[in-house]
């Protein structure tokens, strides 16, 4: 995109991501190991994270994790303008949608609930269903989109929790006092 001759970054570009994943291939390389080509990468949906993981990993699926994508969609329930009485038959839909074991299954399963929901008069948080979940680039949250793999990301963000509430005391730190804090933290747990 440009404007008045100079590029303008999209809106949900951030170099932060892509350079981060820059210097773990760094690292990785430095080590001698084999490249780091991953088949699917998860995060929590960040358009941001999104966006680098595309310029980065483009042959890589962009899995998204289910916890929230579940709280993404029941923020959106009100504006959307979903009945009170619907959200919780709605979120337990999703869950059973969520174990669709292949991505025919997901688009046959999905096609279904899309037209019910139609029928039931909620076009509105359709319409937004369909576009972000089922289209967009968020699309794999269930778990066939990756068999094998996990469905949420939990287990590493209680871990990123972890080293900032006894490690780094939610303090910001240069890269390198981090990477000294973790070491210590890795000794101290294992």
């Amino acid at each position: 995109m440009k404007f008045r001759g100079r590029r303008i970054p999209h809106p949900h570009y951030n170099p932060t991501y892509e350079r981060a994943f820059e210097t773990i291939a760094t690292a990785i390389d430095m080590a001698g190991l084999p490249a780091f080509v991953p088949d699917a990468v998860m995060s929590n949906g960040d358009p941001c994270i999104t966006a680098a993981i595309a310029s980065c990993f483009p042959n890589a699926k962009r899995l998204t994790c289910y916890y929230h994508m579940k709280k993404q969609v029941q923020r959106k329930m009100g504006p959307k303008r979903v009945p009170k009485d619907r959200r919780k038959p709605i979120l337990e839909e999703l869950s059973s949608l969520q174990l669709a074991c292949s991505d025919d299954v997901f688009k046959s399963a999905t096609r279904r609930l899309l037209r019910r929901w139609k029928d039931l008069g909620l076009t509105l948080f359709t319409r937004y269903f369909k576009r972000v979940w089922v289209k967009g680039p968020l699309r794999y949250w269930y778990e066939g989109a990756a068999l094998g793999s996990v469905s949420t990301n939990n287990s590493l963000e209680s871990l990123h929790g972890r080293i900032k509430r006894f490690g780094t005391l939610r303090k910001r730190m240069p890269v390198g006092s981090f990477v000294k804090e973790v070491h210590r933290l890795m000794k101290e747990w294992s």
